[in-house]
C-alpha cells in the first residue's frame, strides 16, 4: 500500500511542477530576435538595412538567394566559399553581404520565405544559389552562380570584375588611395573616418631618400599584417615629401602645410587621430621593428 500510496504522492507533485513551469513560461516575455542578431558569419539578413548601409558606406550589396538546409549547389558554395576565410575577409572590407534564405526545415521557414519571396520576385529569381549584385545605389550591375570546383579566389575574382567599375570610379575622386591603400587628403580621410568612426593614422614621410622612412615601409606597411590591420580598423594617410617622385605642386603645398601645423621636424613621423579628428599619439620608427610590435604599439595608443 505504501508504495502505491508514494508513487501517486509523486505524480501529483509532478503535475503540480508541470503546471508551475507552464504558467512560467505564460508569465516571462518571449525572446526577442532582431535582423542584426539573426544574422551570421557577418550576413545580414534584412535588404532595406542592408542597402541604407551600403549607400552609407559607398559599398556595392552582395545578394545570396540559397536554400541553406536542401538546396546541394547552395551548401557545396557555403562550405566551399563562404565558409572561407579569403571570402570573410573581402566580404568585411569591400561588400555589405546579405543572405535571403528558402530553407525547408527550419523551424521559421515558412516565415522566411514569405519574407524573401517578393524580393526573389523582384529580380526574377528561379534557382538556388543566385547571387545579384547591386551598386551603392541599389541598382543592378551583375549576377552570379554556382560552379563545380570553385575556390574563393576564383569566385572573388569573377566578382571583382563585376564591381571594378565601382573601383575604377571611386579611384577617380579626389579622395583616392594608392595601391597600398594610403590616401593623399588629410580632410577627405577626417571626413571618411568621422563617417566610419576609425581613427586616423597620418605618415609624414619621404619615400624615395629617407632611410628610416624606406625601412619602416618594407619591414611594417608592405607587409599582409599592416595592410589588413589598416584596412579592418583605420583610415590611413601619406604626407610625402619625396626628392625625386613626381608630386603635383598643390599636393605638395597641402603637405608642407600638414607639416608646418602639426611641427614636424623630422622623418618618420606618424600621428594618430580620434574619429573626430583630435590628435591622440604620435608614434615614430624604431630599429629590429616587426609588424606586430609596431601594431602594439598603435594599440596602446589607441586605448587611451
Amino acid at each position: 500500500m505504501k508504495p502505491v500510496l508514494f508513487a501517486m504522492a509523486l505524480m501529483s507533485a509532478l503535475t503540480l511542477c508541470a503546471k508551475d513551469v507552464k504558467k512560467a513560461a505564460r508569465l516571462m516575455p518571449a525572446p526577442v530576435v532582431t535582423e542584426t542578431a539573426a544574422a551570421d558569419d557577418g550576413w545580414m539578413v534584412d535588404y532595406e538595412a542592408a542597402k541604407a548601409k551600403a549607400k552609407q558606406l559607398k559599398r556595392p550589396v552582395f545578394l545570396q538567394f540559397t536554400g541553406s538546409d536542401w538546396c546541394g549547389w547552395c551548401m557545396m558554395m557555403d562550405k566551399e566559399v563562404f565558409a572561407s576565410d579569403a571570402w570573410k575577409r573581402y566580404a568585411a572590407e569591400n561588400l555589405v553581404a546579405v543572405k535571403l534564405d528558402f530553407p525547408r526545415r527550419k523551424d521559421n521557414a515558412a516565415e522566411l520565405r514569405a519574407k524573401h519571396m517578393p524580393i526573389a520576385q523582384k529580380y526574377g529569381v528561379r534557382g538556388y544559389p543566385t547571387y545579384v549584385i547591386l551598386d551603392a545605389d541599389g541598382n543592378e550591375i551583375g549576377r552570379m552562380g554556382a560552379s563545380r570546383g570553385i575556390k574563393p579566389a576564383a569566385f572573388i575574382e569573377q566578382l571583382t570584375k563585376i564591381v571594378k567599375p565601382i573601383a575604377t570610379a571611386a579611384a577617380a575622386a579626389p579622395a583616392d588611395v594608392d595601391a597600398d591603400g594610403w590616401m593623399a587628403d588629410f580632410e577627405a580621410a577626417k571626413a571618411k573616418a568621422k563617417q566610419l568612426n576609425r581613427p586616423v593614422f597620418l605618415q609624414f614621410t619621404g619615400s624615395d631618400w629617407c632611410g628610416w622612412c624606406i625601412m619602416m615601409d618594407k619591414k611594417v606597411f608592405a607587409t599582409d599584417a599592416w595592410k589588413q590591420y589598416a584596412e579592418k580598423n583605420l583610415v590611413a594617410v601619406k604626407a610625402d615629401f619625396p626628392n625625386k617622385k613626381p608630386i603635383s605642386a598643390e599636393q605638395k603645398a597641402k603637405n608642407e602645410a600638414l607639416s608646418k601645423k602639426f611641427g614636424i621636424r623630422g622623418f618618420p613621423t606618424y600621428l594618430i587621430f580620434d574619429a573626430n579628428g583630435n590628435m591622440i599619439g604620435r608614434l615614430g620608427a624604431s630599429r629590429g621593428i616587426t609588424p606586430e610590435k609596431f601594431l602594439e604599439q598603435l594599440s596602446d595608443v589607441l586605448k587611451k
